[in-house]
């Protein structure tokens, strides 16, 4: 899983880890990728649940509704 984890910068990975977030969540590559995409195109956060979640889930195998409930697991996490 380290390789995985150098795909995403430091920062966000030691952010995530901060909060709460291990990587024994499905979510939190998820996140960490959905992070990197709103950053390279903030319009995605107009769209989240027929872009954002699409583009993530393509990337992971999973269905747009899989991210999102991923996505608020790790959120409910980190509120913790």
């Amino acid at each position: 899983m380290a390789d995985m984890q150098d795909m995403f910068p430091k920062d966000l990975c030691l952010l995530l880890h901060q909060l709460g977030i291990s990587t024994v969540y499905r979510g939190f590559y998820q996140t960490a990728y959905a992070v990197m995409l709103t950053m390279e195109d903030m319009e995605r956060l107009l769209s989240v649940t027929k872009r954002l979640y699409c583009d993530v889930g393509r990337k992971y195998g999973a269905t747009p509704q899989g991210v999102e409930r991923n996505i608020h697991t790790v959120a409910h996490v980190a509120w913790k």
